[in-house]
């Protein structure tokens, strides 16, 4: 389970990086020249397909699943109570 966090975080952040960098080649003016308009199209389907792994976790219920497991309190090591019934022999 930790593993499948850790993934869909590295897809999430790897997806707001390439989408930032098309965000700055908007912004700095650079997106209307050949090389800007060919790094966009790259960033944004590599962008774009990380984020989408993150949005199909979520819509299947793996996200929510994995962040209830993760939630969960760990069984303690301590042995049951014995019955009520039962005293010390």
């Amino acid at each position: 389970m930790l593993e499948s966090l850790l993934l869909l975080a590295f897809c999430l952040v790897v997806g707001l990086i390439s989408m930032a960098v098309c965000g700055y080649l908007v912004v700095s003016g650079q997106f209307l020249t050949l090389d800007g308009l060919s790094l966009s199209l790259i960033c944004a389907t590599i962008g774009g397909l990380f984020v989408l792994m993150v949005v199909w976790s979520f819509y299947t219920g793996e996200l929510k699943q994995i962040l209830e497991y993760r939630h969960k309190k760990p069984p303690s090591s301590e042995p049951p109570d014995k019955p009520a019934g039962e005293g010390p022999r």
